[in-house]
């Protein structure tokens, strides 16, 4: 199973590029996990649920266009988190942890919460990508409350790529004071 943990949000539409539809909702990746046979991702799910179950519900915004690795050579074009990336990061430690004591690979470079938007196959998509980070660097997408996260199964074949939910890990903790 090809797996990863992430948050759902709503379709994003940016100049004729549609994120997220009935096959591959949009998502933003907390952890990616790769290839892990079944009897390991049950017990990821149950114990990845127990690691983030702590967690009070937040907010979530999304804002910004960029490219990573950056603009002069862009290979991926994402849309920034500006609020709820320290919760994303506590929340993507606690999955790694758990994921690491199962003999699971955790990629080591720093975690940075981004939606991925568009990946970067040639001249004119880089062109695009320069000028969709000119014209929408700031543009403002919209926020949404997280509540939970799920481990999802991506489906690969000859059409688009679809996930499948294998399991909720519901954030259930009290909100801190305001």
């Amino acid at each position: 199973m090809r797996l990863f943990v992430s948050v759902g949000v709503p379709p994003i539409a940016l100049e004729g590029a549609r994120l997220g539809g009935p096959e591959a909702p949009a998502h933003l990746t907390v952890l990616f996990l790769g290839e892990v046979d079944p009897a390991r991702a049950q017990a990821f799910a149950e114990r990845g649920a127990a690691a983030v179950r702590a967690q009070a519900p937040f907010r979530l915004a999304l804002a910004g266009v960029g490219t990573f690795p950056n603009p002069a050579h862009p290979r991926v074009v994402w849309i920034g988190v500006t609020e709820g990336a320290a919760e994303l990061a506590t929340l993507h430690d606690r999955l790694a942890e758990v994921a690491r004591a199962l003999a699971l690979p955790v990629e080591d470079r720093p975690f940075v919460p981004h939606l991925t938007l568009r990946r970067v196959r040639g001249p004119r998509d880089a062109e695009l990508a320069r000028r969709w980070v000119d014209e929408h660097g700031r543009r403002e997408f919209g926020a949404i409350t997280v509540s939970e996260l799920e481990l999802k199964e991506s489906l690969l074949g000859a059409g688009p790529v679809v996930h499948r939910t294998v399991a909720r890990l519901p954030l259930e903790g009290a909100p801190g004071p305001a």
